[in-house]
């Protein structure tokens, strides 16, 4: 958006239309500069948030559809593992010595598997906590700055 468009009042939105209107602020008022200044700012760290929210969304959909993949092999394993237990009923040390080798390394490739998924997770609830919370000290940033502006402008135009 180029300083003109950005000084046209009809750029900027209803909201702050009736502002320019009720307090006839002129495009070359610093106030006005400065509000709308402050509106493009706005829309621009709005934009980033809703892109960073859309790629945190689809970072998070592929490790739940990773995690969902495990849970499904514990499942299973869960059920061979009661088959498992019936059979060792019946022979109880031939077949026990036989299913640890057989079963060892599936167990220990879905473990692995689980912390992988566990340890991505946390990095990515880690990184979102601190993306959030720095979008929220910008928008109590903005909110100030805001309230600044808008005081001050209260305070010249009663004295």
């Amino acid at each position: 958006m180029s300083p003109e468009e950005l000084l046209d009042p009809d750029n900027l939105p209803e909201d702050l239309q009736w502002l320019a209107a009720d307090y006839r602020l002129q495009p070359n008022d610093p106030v006005f500069v400065l509000i709308a200044w402050h509106w493009h700012r706005v829309q621009k760290g709005e934009d980033s948030l809703r892109a960073a929210t859309l790629e945190l969304k689809s970072a998070i959909d592929n490790r739940i559809e990773t995690l969902v993949g495990t849970a499904e092999t514990v499942m299973a394993l869960k059920a061979q593992l009661v088959q498992v237990q019936a059979a060792l009923e019946q022979k109880p040390l031939a077949l026990g010595a036989r299913l640890e080798a057989d079963l060892r390394q599936p167990v220990a490739a879905a473990v692995a598997q689980i912390q992988t998924v566990e340890k991505s997770l946390g990095g990515m609830v880690r990184s979102a906590e601190t993306t959030v919370a720095r979008a929220q000290r910008r928008q109590a940033l903005a909110a100030f700055l805001v309230g600044a502006v808008v005081g001050g402008c209260l305070v010249a135009l009663c004295v």
